[in-house]
């Protein structure tokens, strides 16, 4: 499909990701602006982060892809 990314994210992934910036962003802000639960953005975010979408960094996450 054209301009799917490489790891076909999902509507949910893609909201998720769209919470974290180029700068540092929380974690405790990615779960304020997501409104999932705790459980659930740790293993969207450990899948975003295997699929180098973002990255852990002390303080909290960054994004590494600017293409949904």
């Amino acid at each position: 499909q054209r301009g799917e990314p490489p790891f076909g994210l999902s509507a949910d992934y893609r909201q998720l990701l769209e919470q974290i910036g180029y700068e540092i962003t929380p974690i405790d802000v990615i779960l304020l602006r997501s409104g999932l639960t705790a459980g659930e953005v740790s293993s969207m975010l450990l899948a975003l982060e295997l699929n180098g979408y973002i990255q852990s960094v002390p303080g909290g996450y960054i994004r590494t892809v600017s293409r949904l």
